[in-house]
């Protein structure tokens, strides 16, 4: 088992286009995706569609909520008695394994971006669930990508598309 993780090049894909299999450079796409999870198991993806503004921009207004004093983040705090993990989530909540001390970060968990009655940062994060709901949509475009080039390189002859529609009318991502 080879130790360095590859680079996918996904040049030749496009993510706003639909999926087109029979083009060789997608069947190839497919296969170094393929041979890199059953390899290494993962893979950096360059070149992947998503344009270095938009994830600048998210890493942006990401910072701007996470300097606001721990009090005025509270407001937005993930709540674990809902059915929605949304919200901010404090440094040492989370804990992996309880032997071990919590994990110490801050998270802000995304997991319905375009349902309006969940609370969102405001004032100077005013443009927050806009970047994210556009950032949202990048990222879920490039993992059904993803997806798709790993059932093609598993050959099954199915899209991600169809095996999201037989699990549930809903897939509930969440994005970090």
């Amino acid at each position: 088992m080879s130790s360095e993780i590859p680079v996918v090049d996904f040049s030749p894909f496009n993510i706003d286009e639909n999926f087109d299999e029979t083009k060789p450079e997608i069947e190839k796409l497919a296969q170094e995706i393929y041979d890199a999870f059953t390899t290494v198991g993962f893979t950096y993806i360059k070149n992947h569609g998503i344009p270095e503004s938009e994830i600048s921009t998210m890493f942006q207004v990401a910072e701007t909520f996470f300097k606001h004093p721990y009090k005025d983040k509270r407001r937005f705090e993930r709540q674990t008695v809902t059915s929605t993990f949304h919200g901010w989530v404090a440094a040492g909540r989370e804990l992996v394994d309880p032997s071990k001390p919590s994990d110490f970060k801050e998270a802000y968990d995304i997991t319905e971006p375009y349902n309006n009655s969940l609370l969102w940062p405001d004032g100077d994060c005013s443009d927050f669930k806009e970047t994210v709901e556009r950032f949202f949509h990048s990222s879920e475009q490039l993992t059904h990508s993803i997806l798709d080039l790993v059932c093609l390189g598993l050959k099954l002859n199915v899209s991600i598309a169809y095996l999201i529609k037989q699990r549930s009318k809903f897939c509930l991502s969440t994005m970090r």
